[in-house]
């Protein structure tokens, strides 16, 4: 059973409503206990803020993240194409095995890279989870009509918004935070969304990778560890390792 929305869950025995819980069939547990999260958080930004359509292209910024894989992975199943915004080199091979259609370096001049690397298409949303200047020009390189969905902000920056932009263009500015979703989706809209989620990681269509697993009484090196740069993936608390 996977626990919805819920904080304090690190105990070992918690009674809650019927309604809190989803039935989780058998297969990767691993895989399974990580699906309310990140593959969530990615599902409901390509599934539900715009109308996609097979053919249409996204792009994201922190494209090597949790959900950014996970995104990759979601819309190359709908035949949806993604711009993929990374912050630094070596990253496009992992991201391309994904299913990555391109991999671009942040920069100054993102917008000539991500023309040139897409032909000039139009891309009509973006999702950012930076903020600061990357933010900002993920605006510019959106298309007339074009719509940016902000879920994070790991720059820790505040970004400066070109109202001409907006105005001009008719640039629309959503926000996404995944707890506000558990308390406000109907318990139908929260089936639903499993139910398209848990298929794919039973058939390993959709999947996390893994960096590391700790049993638990070794929760200070998995802490450290999950705090350490260039991480491969997750770590994992294994309870009776």
């Amino acid at each position: 059973m996977l626990l919805l929305g819920a904080g304090g869950t690190w105990r070992e025995e918690m009674v809650g409503p019927a309604a809190a819980f989803i039935p989780v069939p058998p297969g990767d547990v691993e895989q399974l206990s990580m699906v309310a999260i990140n593959p969530m958080t990615a599902h409901l930004l390509l599934a539900t803020l715009v109308d996609l359509k097979e053919g249409d292209w996204v792009m994201q910024s922190g494209a090597n993240s949790a959900v950014g894989e996970m995104l990759i992975q979601l819309a190359k199943q709908r035949g949806i194409k993604t711009v993929n915004v990374v912050r630094r080199e070596g990253l496009a091979p992992i991201l391309k095995d994904l299913g990555a259609d391109v991999v671009v370096v942040d920069g100054p001049d993102l917008k000539a890279s991500i023309k040139a690397a897409t032909n000039s298409a139009k891309i009509g949303y973006a999702i950012d989870c930076v903020g600061g200047d990357t933010f900002s020009r993920l605006v510019e390189c959106l298309a007339p009509g074009g719509t940016i969905a902000s879920y994070g902000m790991m720059s820790m920056e505040s970004p400066t918004l070109n109202l001409g932009s907006v105005i001009f263009k008719d640039i629309r500015v959503r926000g996404f935070w995944l707890s506000q979703w558990y308390e406000t989706a109907s318990s139908e809209a929260k089936a639903a969304a499993f139910g398209a989620l848990i298929p794919m990681v039973l058939t390993a269509k959709l999947k996390t990778r893994i960096d590391a697993r700790f049993p638990l009484e070794d929760i200070k090196a998995a802490a450290a560890r999950a705090n350490e740069g260039g991480r491969n993936g997750k770590v994992l608390l294994i309870p009776n390792a």
